[in-house]
């Protein structure tokens, strides 16, 4: 009777040690950060809305101090390099599929006179989602356009850009098929 009880409990432990390995298999890494360039934080105060594992939106003003500086400059518009910032925004593990992201980033203007300089407010959300057992889909957009605000095309510029919101939505259905939505200011 006592090997018969062993046999059951030993059984039992590899049972569950299986069924626990299994759902390990569907996990999802999710990273977001936001680059921009210096002169954009001049301008402009981005505020970040996403949402945290409960669901709950989550709203945060970024400073100068959230930002480091992106190692080397980059070219821009022709042959102009300008130097980029970025700011780590969203590190998750998820141990299933089954998840859904928003990430939303508004600009808010800043109290400040615009001179007849010419700046870059290139600015882009990245990301990167890899899902377990599947190939790793990274998305990743950078907007680069020089402008000179002493124009009135300059001043519409940043009106658009403080009017528009840029969003990134990432999905992993229950069957770990993957959906990105990707709606930033292609200007």
């Amino acid at each position: 009777m006592k090997k018969m009880i062993y046999f059951i409990v030993v059984a039992a432990v590899v049972v569950v040690g299986f069924v626990s390995c299994g759902k390990g298999t569907n996990t999802v890494e999710y990273s977001t950060w936001f680059n921009c360039a210096t002169d954009l934080l001049r301008y402009a105060t981005p505020v970040v809305e996403y949402s945290d594992y409960t669901g709950a939106v989550l709203i945060d003003t970024l400073t100068e101090e959230d930002f480091q500086l992106v190692s080397s400059p980059e070219e821009v518009s022709g042959d102009d390099t300008t130097s980029f910032l970025r700011c780590d925004l969203v590190n998750k593990k998820y141990l299933e599929w089954g998840i859904s992201n928003q990430l939303i980033v508004k600009y808010l203007p800043k109290a400040v006179e615009y001179v007849g300089e010419d700046v870059c407010l290139a600015h882009a959300i990245s990301g990167s989602l890899e899902v377990k057992n599947l190939d790793n889909f990274e998305s990743s957009t950078k907007f680069t356009r020089k402008i000179d605000l002493s124009t009135h095309s300059g001043q519409e510029y940043l009106d658009e850009l403080f009017s528009h919101a840029d969003t990134l939505s990432c999905v992993v259905s229950k069957n770990g098929d993957v959906s990105i939505y990707n709606n930033q200011r292609l200007k």
